[in-house]
């Protein structure tokens, strides 16, 4: 299980890029241009009251790593993603310095692997996702539109081989022995993709956004993904803009749809000669998790930054949970209480924080 954490930014909340459209009046994101193919299951709402989660976190986490003391070569700079190892160890995807961490079930660091560049095994671009399987490989994707293989050795990680795959996944996770990817495809509307592990592509699905301005579709090819392998399911979350999750079988099912409302977004206009951004007054709504927790349900998790926190660059100001039925998309709010829970393996979950420097812990799950 994995989902893209933290640093993919759209439009919706940056202000800057190349117009490639012109001539247009549409705003977005705008539920007009929004495919739904039926109507959402449930609904809920980001002031509902909360209820009791049917589990707590233990108040001290069995393992740490992450602090203002570490040296400046063991310091975390920027989780993009993180995932719990078959051996209850964690990889960690470190965007800003490039580098793919490796560390113990005690969150000791093992070993660096990778690192900028275009050679076999290094990282072109920026680092986008990460995925792990039962056999202990680790899965990278970048801006070089492959998936990298690191597979676990005597002697720790080792670069095996890269797979061209024909776009850059911003999330992936394994089901059913098939790579589910989400990113952009030139020319198609949908935003999820299967592959086999060679590289094959098995399917395109999930058209989620189509307004006249196709770069702007592209934008929103952003958000988490989750697999489940009981129910083999797919789960798919928009980062920004909608609050919109949906299940998903591998052959491109549909099974159900969920929305959140209630999610503020800035507004895009398009213009006659480019566009221009409509800030939101009261900040905006990002999903930053989407994670299975065995046994208990599909856990959302949204991020809310106020204008003064967009404006100082600052992580978020509060984060609602819910919990969502697997099987149906019924949604239970838990209110503002969790942490960032990015990961679960049985009873544990993997929580990430920034506060004072980029960190992470592994706790253990226990009854309310």
């Amino acid at each position: 299980m994995t989902g893209t954490l933290l640093r993919i930014v759209l439009p919706l909340i940056a202000v800057t890029y190349p117009v490639l459209v012109a001539g247009q009046t549409n705003r977005h994101p705008d539920p007009r241009f929004l495919q739904s193919p039926r109507p959402p299951s449930f609904r809920a709402s980001l002031t509902d009251p909360a209820s009791q989660p049917p589990f707590r976190l233990r108040a001290t986490p069995t393992a740490r790593f992450g602090d203002e003391s570490d040296s400046e070569a063991t310091l975390l700079g920027d989780i993009l993603a993180a995932s719990f190892l078959p051996d209850g160890g964690v990889a960690i995807l470190d965007d800003k310095l490039a580098h793919l961490r490796i560390f113990d079930r005690s969150a000791r660091p093992l070993e660096t692997v990778g690192r900028a560049g275009q050679g076999p095994g290094e990282f072109a671009g920026r680092l986008l996702s990460l995925a792990t399987d039962f056999r202990a490989q680790i899965l990278v994707a970048d801006l070089s539109r492959s998936l990298k293989f690191y597979h676990h050795t005597s002697t720790g990680y080792q670069y095996s081989r890269a797979v061209p795959l024909g776009l850059s996944p911003r999330a992936m996770c394994l089901l059913d022995s098939s790579l589910v990817a989400l990113g952009p495809i030139a020319g198609r509307p949908e935003a999820l993709h299967t592959f086999r592990l060679d590289g094959t592509k098995v399917r395109d699905f999930g058209a989620l956004y189509e307004s006249p301005n196709t770069w702007f579709n592209y934008q929103f090819v952003v958000g988490r993904l989750a697999c489940d392998p009981d129910r083999h399911l797919a789960y798919f979350a928009l980062e920004t803009g909608f609050g919109e999750i949906r299940a998903y079988r591998a052959d491109g099912q549909l099974i159900w749809r969920t929305a959140i409302d209630g999610f503020l977004s800035n507004i895009i206009e398009d213009l006659p000669r480019g566009y221009q951004v409509l800030p939101s007054p009261h900040g905006v709504h990002t999903v930053r998790s989407l994670t299975l927790l065995p046994q208990l349900g599909l856990l959302l998790q949204v991020g809310h930054r106020a204008r003064a926190d967009l404006d100082e660059g600052a992580w978020y100001s509060t984060l609602t949970s819910f919990l969502l039925d697997p099987d149906s998309g019924q949604p239970v709010c838990l209110g503002t209480t969790l942490p960032l829970i990015v990961a679960a393996r049985g009873e544990q979950v993997l929580v990430i924080g920034e506060d004072p420097v980029p960190h992470f812990e592994i706790h253990a799950l226990t009854a309310p």
